[in-house]
C-alpha cells in the first residue's frame, strides 16, 4: 500500500476539458496525461477531478497488482 500512496501523491498532469457523455449530455471530462487510459468525467470540474481521483487509485493499483511500474510525472504542473 505503501507503493501506492507514492504514486498517488506524485503531481501527474491533469487535463479537464468540457465535453459530452455517451447518453449525449454535456459534461467534463478529465484524464491523467501520464496514464494512458485514466480517464473520468463529471457534471462539474470538481466532480471530474474528484471522480478522476478514484479513477487514478484504481489504474495504479491495476499496474503494481500486475507489477508494472507507473510511469512518472512528466511535470509538476496541472493543465486545466
Amino acid at each position: 500500500m505503501a507503493k501506492l500512496d507514492h504514486f498517488m501523491a506524485l503531481p501527474y498532469s491533469i487535463q479537464i476539458v468540457p465535453g459530452e457523455c455517451t447518453d449525449g449530455s454535456s459534461c467534463f471530462l478529465a484524464r491523467v496525461m501520464e496514464l494512458d487510459g485514466c480517464e473520468s468525467h463529471g457534471d462539474t470540474p470538481q466532480e471530474a477531478l474528484e471522480n478522476l481521483e478514484e479513477a487514478k487509485r484504481l489504474f495504479l493499483e491495476s499496474l503494481l497488482k500486475d507489477g508494472i511500474e507507473p510511469p512518472l510525472p512528466a511535470a509538476a504542473t496541472r493543465v486545466s
